[in-house]
């Protein structure tokens, strides 16, 4: 039976609170006694879960973008691909808003110090999640709304605006950070899609309902 199966909640919450040390603390704050008393459990719990700190590290790294592509997976897709961006981007918000902690540690703006693995442990667990912003972009350079260019370029260019945007929203520049949706990242984003090349009146009309349930 693995560790998931036999207590998927106390998973999380020792995820969470490992999270939360990170995030708040550092990996000088990060000790199995802390974690376990966050959770509400022992230290043989914490092991018996994940076997070592840097387990527990990467199982947090990994968590946090599993969440994400959970989010991703439920965006509808319509047959107004540019609108469909406007899915992605809001699904991106409301798991960063969601998981703060899981999210500054995904991304490295908390120091994992020692924890931190090589480039293939930091990057692999980002990529399944990244897949969706790529699809949502190819399918808008098939449409013929956004320029025929590598929809990984796309993506990336999506990705680095959107973690720009969330990392000043969680340090609180945007206050209330419905204003920052609405005076910031809402127009920016409709910025980016037409520098991409779709047409200004077009992606107006598809950007209407982008961060409405935001």
């Amino acid at each position: 039976m693995t560790s998931r199966r036999a207590d998927p909640q106390m998973r999380a919450r020792l995820l969470e609170s490992a999270a939360h040390l990170l995030a708040t603390e550092g990996p000088s704050g990060l000790s199995t006694r802390k974690i376990a008393a966050a959770a509400g459990t022992s230290t043989m719990v914490l092991y018996s879960q994940f076997g070592s700190m840097p387990d527990l590290v990467r199982a947090a790294v990994d968590e946090g973008f599993a969440r994400l592509a959970e989010q991703f997976e439920r965006v509808p897709k319509t047959d107004d691909p540019v609108a469909d961006l406007g899915g992605i981007f809001a699904a991106y918000i409301a798991n960063a808003r969601a998981n703060p902690d899981l999210y500054v540690v995904m991304f490295g703006s908390a120091s994992l110090g020692g924890y931190r693995g090589g480039p293939d442990d930091v990057l692999q667990p980002g990529r399944y999640a990244y897949d969706y912003i790529i699809e949502a972009a190819r399918r808008a350079v098939a449409a013929g709304r956004l320029d025929e260019i590598s929809p990984v370029a796309i993506a990336a260019q999506i990705w680095s605006t959107l973690h720009g945007y969330m990392v000043l929203e969680l340090a609180n520049y945007f206050t209330p950070p419905d204003a920052g949706i609405r005076n910031v990242l809402r127009p920016m984003m409709r910025n980016l899609v037409v520098g991409l090349g779709d047409v200004r009146e077009a992606a107006d009309r598809s950007s209407r309902a982008w961060f409405a349930d935001v």
